[in-house]
């Protein structure tokens, strides 16, 4: 879509982005999370100063399970609204998640270090 976008003129004006997020949501809806993640993640290469889209983004990286991705997303979103916030039940809900993700890989790495070793 992007490189469609690329050559032709719908790129002018936002069409392109803003088309590229309608197909996002519509996506999104039918729980196809990874590839309307895809097309987010196009929507703002063309045109990265849209917040909602930032934020949508960040939401469906949560939905994966990718919370340090959902953070640069929501982080994004903060820069370019000053106001921006995520409701408190959300934003603990996120808390949870980066947590959870740092002892996975805290969990990991101990992991691999404290495996017994086998002989050849």
């Amino acid at each position: 879509a992007r490189h469609t976008c690329a050559n032709t003129d719908l790129g002018v004006d936002g069409v392109c982005s803003d088309m590229l997020e309608l197909a996002a949501n519509h996506l999104l809806k039918m729980g196809l999370i990874a590839i309307g993640s895809d097309a987010l993640q196009m929507s703002l290469v063309l045109d990265g100063s849209r917040v909602h889209v930032w934020r949508n983004l960040g939401f469906s990286y949560m939905h994966n399970g990718n919370f340090k991705a959902a953070e640069v997303a929501f982080d994004n979103a903060k820069k370019l609204d000053k106001t921006f916030k995520i409701d408190e039940s959300i934003q603990a809900l996120f808390k949870r998640g980066l947590e959870f993700e740092k002892k996975i890989e805290t969990d990991q790495v101990t992991t691999k270090w404290s495996e017994p070793r086998r002989p050849n």
